[in-house]
């Protein structure tokens, strides 16, 4: 293992076991959080990538500045799955072609992984951060993939004019609701799936939105009424809990679709149903799915 690996490895490491014991106190808790960020600043200035880095089947820009990057490094060098249940069930639905839509796509780990699966795969990818769109878009290029569309746009419920804030630890926590570690601001012109894609047709919908699920789920509402077996992949993060959001969990349950927290067991996909979002881990990857039309292959015992 290299050092930047190993330096982020104990990091991870001590941060998750924080996060699963109740009986730390508060201000370790922060003393974690202080060292992994003091430590990774020191690694990003040894880092110096002049290749594309090659992962998963295809190749992806590492930009030391990002947090997120970085870790892509580090899974490589342990040769470890980034979010392993959401890569291995859009490799299983790929055994047929799809249309994928990823909504707040960032580098575009999962639209490259979706094109690089088959060529009959249609993937449409959704960025308004200008720094990742670019990173998408070089992603894209240097992997000359012709089944990705990527948008620069930012979805909501409704067309409107905002205000994204910039996330100062890295892209993929930017977001159009009030976030931490933010002092800077950029306008954004947000609109809906709905008036976006031309298309009615979609098979599964992955969104990573940092507290926007709501906003986007009724965005597209019309093409969730129309595609009766869409999947829908997106993130369950506490951090945007309150009284008046569930994070869109209510909105499709209303909608006929049952809630999935999605995990990965060696070989198999595990799904525990969604019956309180207070009992979930702060950070998980959610499904939502109709019953009747889900394969139950995919479901097992814990």
């Amino acid at each position: 293992m290299n050092p930047v690996a190993k330096l982020f490895f104990w990091n991870e490491t001590a941060y998750k076991l924080y996060k699963r014991s109740k009986l730390l106190p508060w201000l370790n808790a922060r003393y974690v959080e202080w060292k992994f960020l003091k430590d990774l600043t020191s690694a990003r200035s040894s880092i110096s990538i002049d290749d594309p880095m090659e992962y998963m089947g295809f190749k992806m820009v590492i930009d030391p500045s990002q947090r997120h990057d970085l870790y892509f490094l580090i899974l490589k060098d342990k040769n470890l799955v980034y979010e392993e249940e959401v890569v291995q069930f859009l490799r299983k639905s790929s055994e047929k072609n799809i249309i994928f839509v990823d909504i707040g796509a960032n580098n575009g780990f999962f639209s490259l992984l979706v094109a690089s699966l088959s060529q009959g795969n249609i993937v449409y990818s959704f960025e308004p951060s200008p720094s990742a769109y670019a990173r998408l878009t070089n992603n894209i290029g240097l992997n000359s993939f012709k089944n990705i569309q990527p948008y620069n746009l930012a979805l909501g419920s409704k067309e409107d004019d905002g205000y994204m804030n910039i996330s100062n630890l890295e892209d993929g926590l930017n977001s159009l609701k009030v976030i931490p570690n933010s002092n800077s601001m950029v306008p954004v012109h947000i609109t809906t799936l709905d008036n976006v894609l031309k298309v009615r047709e979609v098979d599964i919908i992955k969104m990573d939105v940092e507290g926007m699920e709501e906003e986007v789920m009724k965005g597209a509402k019309e093409i969730i009424g129309y595609n009766h077996s869409i999947k829908i992949i997106f993130e369950h993060n506490a951090t945007f809990l309150n009284e008046k959001s569930d994070n869109g969990v209510s909105f499709l349950t209303n909608l006929g679709f049952s809630i999935y927290r999605m995990g990965w067991d060696r070989s198999r996909l595990i799904l525990r149903r969604v019956t309180d979002v207070r009992n979930l881990p702060d950070l998980c990857n959610l499904i939502a799915v109709r019953d009747e039309e889900f394969d139950c292959n995919w479901s097992a015992p814990l």
